[in-house]
């Protein structure tokens, strides 16, 4: 019963961290690869190749736009195969 409890406890931090960065405009680094469930170090090639709109203020840490990291998604989207059985 304590196991379902802190399960259920870390379940709803994730979810309220998960809304919280949906209103957000700007995220940071970690928030990004979150976000877009990839590796840190994914996340890394991907701004060091210049693939993904990144900002980096006082050239220190990285941010990104949440509308930048949609509009990668959406670049990146690959549609399923269908199987016609006729």
């Amino acid at each position: 019963m304590q196991k379902e409890i802190k399960e259920l406890k870390e379940l709803i931090r994730d979810l309220i961290a998960a809304e919280e960065r949906c209103g957000k405009k700007m995220l940071s680094f970690n928030e990004a690869v979150d976000y877009l469930d990839v590796s840190k170090s994914f996340l890394y090639k991907l701004t060091s190749q210049g693939k993904i709109t990144h900002y980096k203020p006082n050239n220190k840490l990285i941010y990104f736009k949440k509308r930048d990291l949609d509009d990668f998604l959406r670049r990146n989207r690959f549609e399923g195969h269908t199987t016609d059985k006729s």
